[in-house]
């Protein structure tokens, strides 16, 4: 038990360094944000905005999907009678802490759409196999 405690620790102060260095991140792109001032008309420079403001968005998002856990109740290790039952915690605090991860990675497979998308790549939906009929299929 000792090393999974040295380990957790260790994670911890880890997550601490790097929220401390990612923090003054976050507040230096929203100061770029607000010191480019929109110019009636500009439609690309508008467009850039809310795309930097998207982004600042989902940084912040994900900050604080990395903070969660520390934000949330003391961790307390399962007993015997804990392990035999399927019981999941759906308290507000975990319910919204997935959410959070969630909608993080959403966020990071959209903007990864996106970027594909701006460097000419196109989406295909297809169905999945046994969903319909194969294209080979006579």
């Amino acid at each position: 038990m000792t090393g999974n405690q040295d380990r957790t620790a260790r994670a911890e102060a880890r997550l601490e360094q790097v929220y401390d260095q990612l923090d003054p991140m976050l507040d230096k792109a929203m100061t770029a944000l607000d010191a480019n001032p929109l110019k009636p008309g500009d439609a690309l420079g508008v467009q850039r905005y809310v795309r930097g403001v998207e982004l600042v968005a989902r940084s912040a998002r994900m900050v604080a999907t990395l903070l969660a856990p520390r934000r949330g109740p003391a961790r307390v290790e399962p007993t015997e009678d804990d392990m035999n039952h399927d019981d999941r915690d759906e308290s507000p605090e975990a319910l919204d802490r997935l959410r959070a991860e969630l909608e993080s990675r959403l966020d990071g497979l959209r903007a990864t759409i996106e970027a594909k998308r701006l460097e000419g790549w196109t989406v295909v939906r297809t169905t999945a196999p046994g969903a319909g009929e194969h294209a080979g299929a006579a």
